[in-house]
């Protein structure tokens, strides 16, 4: 759990472990930074580790401000000044956070040593609507309607469950997890951030390309994938055609800087930072020289 921080125009709830090279974590959509503890455990032996609720999940608070990528970028900016971190960070992104992390290194270039893009959204989201259909908006709609329940009627809805590595957790971490997914405030937040991923898209596309910034893109195990999709009860054909067009968004990530490269995490799906975090980590690890 992490402590709330005010930036000034609201609080925060951001976790900060370790010393040396300021490491941010951006987590996914609707992911709790304590499904991220193994992984900050361990890299904060190495490394300052900073990791945040974006406003509106968990404790952080949400205010009038519009939901997008460029608030995430404006409220992480007030964060690293109000820690006074005056270093380049290395900014992780996973999912929706690496759609942010690559708005934030787009703008704020002078402020970033490195990008490690875990499983990140693209751009071109949109070409895996055209294979799987409107995703965004259907998700979009469920999530505002989880915004008019009862922390109860998420849970009877969801019915939260908590992946077999999640499983070995503590007791008190797995609430927490739990808490952290019923939040009926939260789905408010998460589904105006979906509705304006098709303008941020553009706006990110705009900046161009990162400076010769070290670029890191980990994505997941195709063969896991499929295997997963299928055994969810997904037509093998299917699956294989999804994770072909989203394994090609993920490889068109190093496009973004002319210093990448590209990660395969094996035996993980898109959750790789509970997985399999030992490759994240060992990336992170690879570039703090």
């Amino acid at each position: 759990m992490g402590s709330l921080i005010n930036i000034g125009s609201k609080c925060l709830e951001v976790s900060v472990t370790g010393k040396g090279q300021p490491v941010v974590i951006l987590p996914g959509l609707s992911s709790s930074m304590d499904e991220w503890e193994r992984l900050t455990n361990k890299l904060s032996s190495y490394a300052q580790v900073i990791i945040f609720h974006r406003s509106g999940c968990g404790r952080s608070e949400l205010d009038e401000e519009k939901r997008n990528t460029y608030a995430t970028v404006k409220d992480l900016f007030s964060l690293l000044n109000k820690l006074e971190i005056d270093r380049p960070v290395i900014v992780v992104g996973h999912s929706y956070g690496g759609f942010c992390a690559q708005h934030f290194a787009l703008k704020h270039p002078e402020k970033v040593h490195s990008v490690v893009l875990v499983e990140s959204n693209s751009v071109d989201f949109e070409l895996l609507n055209e294979v799987i259909g409107p995703q965004s908006a259907l998700w979009s709609t469920m999530y505002k309607a989880f915004a008019k329940m009862t922390e109860e009627q998420i849970k009877d809805q969801l019915k939260p469950q908590l992946s077999p590595e999640i499983q070995k957790y503590t007791d008190e971490m797995k609430e927490r997890i739990v808490k952290f997914k019923i939040n009926p405030r939260m789905y408010q937040s998460l589904a105006d951030e979906l509705n304006e991923m098709p303008n941020c898209a553009e706006t990110i596309k705009q900046y161009g390309r990162l400076r010769n910034i070290p670029l890191i893109v980990i994505g997941r195990d195709p063969d896991y994938s499929i295997q997963l999709m299928v055994h969810q009860g997904m037509p093998e054909q299917q699956a294989k055609r999804i994770e072909e067009v989203w394994q090609d968004l993920i490889k068109a990530q190093m496009k973004l800087s002319p210093n990448s490269k590209y990660v395969l995490a094996s035996n993980s799906g898109h959750g790789i930072y509970v997985d399999n975090p030992n490759v994240i980590i060992g990336e992170i690890l690879s570039l703090l020289g």
